[in-house]
């Protein structure tokens, strides 16, 4: 298991999502992005235990993305791009 900080990849996130209003304390988010080496990750963030899983080098955009939908599809909600 590798960490990775986000902070230095100002530029990585490619695609976010969420199932409440901004400010709604029950919100949920998740997020995807490319890292600079190529790899994708994908993290959930907000009312949930923050987690986050990177893939790569082969299908890691695929893989990233299903992982962000079974996310979505397991918090429930009506889910909007942001």
């Amino acid at each position: 298991m590798e960490r990775v900080d986000l902070a230095h990849e100002p530029h990585a996130e490619r695609q976010r999502w969420r199932n409440a209003g901004e400010w709604d304390p029950d919100m949920v988010g998740v997020a995807i992005g490319e890292l600079r080496d190529g790899r994708w990750y994908v993290r959930c963030y907000g009312a949930v235990e923050p987690a986050a899983r990177a893939y790569g080098p082969k299908h890691a955009e695929w893989y990233a993305r299903r992982t962000a939908a079974r996310w979505m599809r397991t918090f429930g909600g009506e889910w909007v791009e942001t």
